[in-house]
């Protein structure tokens, strides 16, 4: 077809690439330490506005903040069972053009906070018996990669959620289509160009690569009927 892209990695003989290729001038910045802000892992990290926003999921649990020079700012949420608190702290998306941070905490919650750490509210999906690993803002919608423990082959992998109510506005892409493989790996990354107009989705089986957008398309092997949303 005219709309394959296909990506020939074993004719590519080049055996390394420089980073000045794509960086004009490297900068190396040296992170705060103190006691508010130990971070035992970098799990995601996304730039904004002049601020890294740094998540830690495995030892501090929380989303630190700093400014490019490496000071600490603040946390986004913290460790408790309290309002705003999370026990887990799974992914995180920013929602630049209204202002807010979307932590997936445990099981199937999303806690929303503004950009200054003001919490907001808890949003509760109804997925029924999946729990929520990755999550990804766009376009006023969340999306969500969920696991289902006990899993079918027809089960789904993405879920488009209202922002404010939660309410699940479409599934897509079957577990089929990652060769049936369902188990967490919070290392690896579902969602790719995060901060671009058109974030991409994939899975560690997955052959396809998914461009978020009105209708989801597939962007290095295109069989539109597989990803058509289905809408409740």
């Amino acid at each position: 077809m005219e709309s394959d892209y296909i990506i020939n990695l074993d004719g590519k003989e080049e055996l390394h690439i420089p980073y000045s290729v794509y960086f004009k001038s490297p900068k190396t910045i040296f992170l705060e330490t103190n006691d508010n802000c130990l971070i035992g892992m970098i799990s995601e990290l996304q730039v904004y506005e002049g601020y890294i926003y740094i998540l830690d999921h495995a030892f501090a649990k929380c989303l630190f903040v700093f400014d490019m020079d490496g000071r600490f700012i603040r946390k986004i949420g913290s460790v408790g069972n309290g309002p705003g608190e999370y026990t887990q702290s799974k992914d995180f998306t920013l929602d630049t053009k209204n202002g807010f941070v979307f932590i997936a905490t445990s099981g199937a919650h999303i806690n929303k906070y503004q950009l200054d750490g003001t919490f907001v509210q808890t949003i509760a999906p109804k997925l029924e018996r999946e729990n929520i690993y990755n999550i990804q803002y766009y376009n006023d919608k969340l999306y969500l990669n969920v696991l289902t423990y006990q899993s079918d082959q027809d089960d789904f992998m993405l879920y488009e959620v209202d922002t404010q109510t939660g309410a699940v506005l479409s599934k897509s892409i079957p577990l089929s289509y990652n060769m049936g493989w369902n188990m967490p790996e919070l290392s690896h990354r579902r969602f790719l160009s995060r901060s671009s107009d058109s974030p991409k989705f994939t899975n560690k089986f997955m052959k396809y690569i998914v461009l978020l957008e009105r209708r989801l398309r597939p962007i290095l092997n295109y069989k539109a009927k597989i990803f058509q949303l289905q809408r409740r």
